[in-house]
């Protein structure tokens, strides 16, 4: 499959992740997840931490049921515009907390994706 890289520092370690958007899932790593593709390799510049991908059934078992969500009557779907504005603003709060945490007092934590595409400006 053709992947792409994204190299981010998160958690105190430099992270180099390998994804493909061949399978249109944002899943991977608990602290790596959210890219526009599932990430199939993972690691950290010093070797101490690689993620792997094992498998996959395509396509899913006989029987296997998908529940859609149901919407919630009263909510709103999100416009790309929101989700990108919402998704820096999260992004700001998490570097907020992470700063504050006992040892970490004085750090600036910056969350940034480099080497894929960026979203739009909205």
């Amino acid at each position: 499959m053709k992947c792409q890289k994204a190299e981010a520092t998160t958690r105190g370690r430099f992270y180099t992740a390998w994804f493909t958007t061949e399978i249109p899932v944002s899943t991977g790593p608990w602290k790596l997840h959210g890219l526009p593709g599932l990430i199939l390799e993972a690691y950290d510049n010093k070797g101490a931490v690689t993620f792997q991908f094992e498998s996959l059934r395509m396509p899913a078992p006989s029987g296997t049921i998908i529940d859609v969500p149901a919407r919630t009557p009263g909510k709103k779907i999100l416009t790309e515009k929101t989700f990108w504005e919402r998704h820096k603003e999260n992004n700001s709060r998490f570097d907020k907390m992470a700063s504050s945490q006992p040892g970490m007092e004085g750090s600036q934590i910056k969350t940034e994706v480099k080497g894929i595409e960026v979203p739009p400006n909205p």
